[in-house]
């Protein structure tokens, strides 16, 4: 019985709002020009500013960039002030870096996220990720 409950409060809390959400944003999701990518680093902290959506189509430049930075070793910061919409995709690939940084002991952490995106950590169960 608790499981099914829990399913229910998954679906009901994550999965379908998602879903309308995706269906009524089709526009947003349809983006095609590239993330713009900028970094910093420092001794200690490599920070990443994102400028655009970071969506299934335009964040294949991200890849190589978070390798290098995990071959780094240091703690990032990703800055997503500039991105309108984020979805599963880059939240994937986000826990992938995620996953690395903590093998070798460094921590991700994002800022300045809109409450558009915070949304999108939650219905994603990803939440765990965002301050």
């Amino acid at each position: 019985m608790n499981r099914l409950l829990g399913f229910a409060k998954l679906l009901s809390g994550n999965v379908i709002p998602y879903a309308f959400w995706i269906r009524f944003n089709q526009k947003k999701l349809n983006e095609i020009k590239p993330v713009v990518i900028h970094t910093e680093e420092d001794d200690h902290m490599i920070k990443i500013y994102l400028i655009g959506a970071c969506i299934d189509k335009t964040i294949y430049a991200l890849r190589p960039v978070f390798k290098e930075c995990v071959s780094k070793k240091k703690n990032i910061l990703i800055d997503l002030q500039a991105v309108p919409v984020i979805d599963g995709a880059f939240l994937g690939l986000c826990l992938l870096l995620y996953k690395h940084l903590n093998w070798n002991g460094c921590q991700l952490n994002f800022q300045n996220i809109n409450r558009q995106n915070i949304r999108i950590f939650k219905w994603n169960s990803a939440q765990f990720l965002i301050p």
